[in-house]
């Protein structure tokens, strides 16, 4: 098994907010991500992916309440790592069904053969939708802790 994750920005908002977007704790997304900023595996963005983290900044300060700073210091830190986070350049997503913003995380996690976490349904519907369920390695969070873990 492929030691990348590719991990939607959702996963760690929630896990630094501790709720998700229904109000719901975020156990897993906080498990996972303390996991996976203290684990050798590696973190696989792009440029556009780290766009897309970056705005997490921006949300987070529009906010009133701080859940679990920790989280995103080490989650930057992370990023700013090259053996651990590498930077994949010059990916083209085009597909017909997955949406601008998720088409670079299921293109990465493609191109990487690496595993795609999310909490987004829709993502996976527009995957199968797609004709890449039997490519992509889509993991929800729960499924996901396992793999980190080894």
């Amino acid at each position: 098994m492929k030691d990348d994750f590719i991990v939607d920005e959702n996963v760690i908002l929630n896990a630094y907010r501790g709720i998700d977007q229904k109000g719901i704790p975020a156990l897993k997304e906080k498990k996972f991500m303390s996991f996976l900023l203290d684990g050798d595996k590696k973190l696989v963005t792009t440029p556009k992916i780290q766009k897309f983290y970056y705005r997490i900044n921006k949300v987070i300060l529009e906010e009133e309440a701080f859940m679990d700073a920790g989280i995103l210091k080490f989650f930057f830190d992370r990023l700013r790592d090259p053996d651990k986070s590498p930077i994949i350049d010059g990916l083209k997503p085009n597909y017909k069904y997955i949406k601008d913003g998720d088409d670079e995380f299921v293109c990465l996690s493609l191109f990487r053969d690496g595993n795609l976490v999310t909490k987004d349904a829709r993502m996976k519907d527009e995957i199968e939708k797609e004709g890449l369920k039997d490519q992509v390695k889509y993991y929800d969070v729960s499924d996901a802790i396992p793999l980190i873990c080894t």
